[in-house]
């Protein structure tokens, strides 16, 4: 999923490990986070979902992108501490 120009995928590893992975100029970055819901959150898109209401489905895309820039910052912090 792209954000900020960034191709970003979380992915669930070992136990509740959920692992965010991205490609971040020049260099394949990965990190590992515990937090579940940003995982539901990162591939829940609301306009796909037809039962939400109005309201729902606000609440949806604030989550949704939440979930993807905390990723983003994620990866960025990660790339910054490789050095």
């Amino acid at each position: 999923m792209k954000f900020r120009k960034i191709d970003l995928s979380i992915s669930h590893a070992a136990g509740k490990f959920y692992q965010i992975t991205a490609h971040y100029r020049g260099k394949d970055v990965t990190t590992y986070t515990y937090d579940k819901d940003l995982f539901f959150f990162f591939y829940k898109d609301a306009d796909k979902v037809k039962h939400l209401d109005a309201q729902r489905r606000r609440y949806y895309k604030v989550k949704h992108l939440d979930a993807k820039r905390h990723c983003y910052n994620k990866i960025v912090a990660a790339f910054k501490n490789s050095f």
